[in-house]
């Protein structure tokens, strides 16, 4: 074969390995993308499954009813140890994860606050005075992300329409944003 030849077969090499390149690079990036998928997938399934749970919700329920202090000095005192503060840890710590991951954009807030909002408005209001004690005393940083998300999860609260001392503003979907 003559060098025109050679030169014809070297470029078409170029031209099939630069296609196998390109196609193989698209392949591995629709492979991670469905890979991040399916991670999210699973997040967001294992904090519905903690907070389907038995235990989970009955710590919530041992928050709202039976929380046997109201101020930090005579929380820790009298549940040092025992199922008050394993139950505020758990609890608490568990929407603080939440706040986190929907604060880090590593989950979306439509995603789960609709679901657990309610709940976690209403353990906010139980525990909120014995987190901001606790923020002097021990931590400062106490629950933080739970805090940050409170007002996403308002909206996630439709209001009683003969309660007028509820704060929140009603839910509103996407679509009806559009429209206003």
């Amino acid at each position: 074969m003559d060098l025109a030849h050679w030169q014809i077969i070297s470029a078409m090499a170029s031209v099939v390995s630069t296609v196998a390149i390109v196609a193989g690079t698209e392949f591995i990036i629709l492979e991670l993308r469905q890979a991040a998928q399916d991670r999210y997938i699973h997040l967001v399934s294992d904090l519905f499954q903690v907070w389907h749970s038995r235990e989970f919700q009955e710590d919530q329920l041992y928050l709202l009813h039976h929380l046997p202090a109201t101020n930090w000095r005579d929380f820790r005192r009298e549940s040092a140890g025992n199922q008050a503060e394993t139950t505020f840890n758990r609890v608490g710590g568990y929407y603080d994860h939440v706040g986190g991951l929907i604060l880090r954009r590593l989950i979306r807030q439509e995603q789960i606050l609709p679901t657990i909002a309610g709940d976690a408005i209403r353990v906010w209001q139980r525990i909120e005075t014995l987190v901001r004690e606790a923020r002097s005393h021990d931590n400062t940083l106490l629950f933080q992300n739970y805090e940050a998300v409170l007002p996403a999860c308002l909206e996630c609260v439709v209001p009683p329409i003969d309660d007028s001392r509820f704060r929140s503003r009603p839910f509103h979907t996407r679509r009806a944003r559009r429209r206003e």
